[in-house]
């Protein structure tokens, strides 16, 4: 296993995350949340065999854009590998995920539509950095999703993974700081013209 975990697959979990809440509120909050997501692997004597954290800034509007950007880090080693950044566009509603290192940029359909995630009614909930949270479980994947029931925002989140070889795979992500009802400059959604990038877009 290679101590490195691919960019493009650790996203994919990002906006996997995403994908398993309810749409209802058509009106989006508008927040700025710092975040650490890690991903490890586990060997089958439970030793620690590979590990990325990613620190975000993640900034969304009140029409529904987001902007992050964050530094992929291999813990393992102290080294800061690369710069991510990821354009979630409402107005056009595409995303852009932005890898600086590599000078790429894929593109794909935003599956998120146009309005704010909104978690069940009801059911387990807890608080978390002072804000009330609905717990949803993982389906068959152990852990939990901590959904913000004002924002629709998956504040914390674990999940395990089973891997071949009886290793495992464990997937972490939580804010950190949180404000909230603060409105981002623009100019942080305004998609660039990506010269000198390798474009791979997957909308077409």
């Amino acid at each position: 296993m290679k101590k490195r975990i691919r960019l493009a697959g650790f996203c994919r979990f990002i906006l996997a995350v995403l994908l398993g809440i309810s749409l209802a509120q058509a009106q989006f909050i508008p927040f700025h949340a710092k975040l650490e997501r890690v991903q490890q692997i586990f060997g089958p004597d439970g030793n620690l065999e590979a590990e990325q954290i990613i620190n975000d800034d993640y900034m969304r509007n009140s029409i529904g854009s987001s902007y992050t950007e964050g530094v992929v880090g291999n813990s393992l080693t102290g080294q800061m590998e690369k710069s991510v950044k990821v354009i979630e566009n409402a107005r056009d509603g595409r995303i852009y995920l932005i890898d600086e290192g590599k000078k790429t940029v894929v593109i794909t359909l935003n599956p998120i539509g146009k309005k704010q995630f909104q978690p069940p009614a009801g059911g387990k909930t807890k608080t978390y950095l002072g804000r009330t949270c609905t717990v949803l479980s993982n389906g068959q994947e152990p852990g939990e999703i901590w959904i913000d029931r004002e924002l629709g925002y998956p504040v914390h989140e674990r999940r395990e993974v089973s891997l071949a070889g009886n290793k495992k795979m464990v997937r972490i992500s939580r804010v950190t700081e949180i404000m909230v009802n603060q409105e981002p400059d623009e100019k942080l959604f305004m998609v660039p013209s990506f010269t000198g990038y390798k474009v791979i877009d997957n909308t077409r």
